[in-house]
């Protein structure tokens, strides 16, 4: 009885699970990134030009960009009750950011 020659070396495939792994440890490192390092340094950097109390307003924003991830990397739906949060969120900003138009020529009083 003869040996049988070895099996031809095959070409590597990505597997489904291989494929899965690397596209969920992209989107973990971004997320990494984008949570860890990129929101801090732009909320120190906004912090140097916009007051705290006004720049506190904009945590307002921190769902709607989660919502609209959601949408364009994910593929979720967003129905009427997703665009009314959203207008009404934006709103809120907008409203919130307007100059105040009470003290635009108020004099400031201080105590003696």
């Amino acid at each position: 009885m003869t040996p049988h020659p070895p099996a031809p070396p095959q070409k590597e495939r990505w597997t489904a699970y291989g494929y899965l792994a690397m596209r969920m440890t992209l989107v973990g490192s971004y997320v990494a990134l984008a949570a860890g390092v990129w929101t801090v340094w732009l909320w120190m950097t906004g912090l140097k030009t916009i007051p705290a109390a006004r720049a506190g307003v904009f945590t307002v924003m921190l769902p709607i960009s989660a919502a609209v991830v959601g949408v364009v990397v994910l593929g979720e739906s967003f129905g009427t009750l997703q665009w009314a949060a959203f207008a009404m969120a934006l709103v809120g900003v907008v409203l919130a950011t307007l100059p105040d138009s009470r003290r635009a020529g108020s004099v400031r009083y201080t105590k003696a």
